[in-house]
């Protein structure tokens, strides 16, 4: 099966309120970690399918500008890494309230 890297993006910068709807949506719990490369405070998973799920800002703590530069209107990043399930992923996301936009999706390297 094929394996995808894709990144979502909110438009709220209510980064719990995210957390909440992608463990909704996913039916899994994501846990609180701090690292200061991540900006602070940060959400993240790794299911038994080993897909890992990331939620964090979308700024970088050492300069301030947005961790992915292209998507600045976004200040929520969601990372979905070794998902063979991305179809069923993004009308989960899209579903959800706030809506996660796809911004970038590729296959997983093997």
């Amino acid at each position: 099966m094929n394996q995808i890297h894709a990144l979502f993006g909110a438009t709220t910068d209510n980064l719990e309120e995210v957390r909440r709807a992608v463990e909704t949506a996913l039916c899994c719990a994501l846990e609180e970690r701090e690292s200061t490369c991540h900006g602070g405070t940060y959400y993240r998973t790794e299911l038994a399918t080993k897909e890992t799920i990331m939620v964090k800002r979308n700024a970088d703590p050492f300069d301030g500008e947005p961790v992915e530069r292209g998507f600045p209107q976004f200040p929520v990043l969601v990372y979905v890494d070794n998902t063979p399930r991305f179809v069923d992923l993004q009308k989960a996301f899209a579903g959800i309230k706030p809506a996660l936009s796809l911004l970038r999706s590729r296959p997983a390297r093997r």
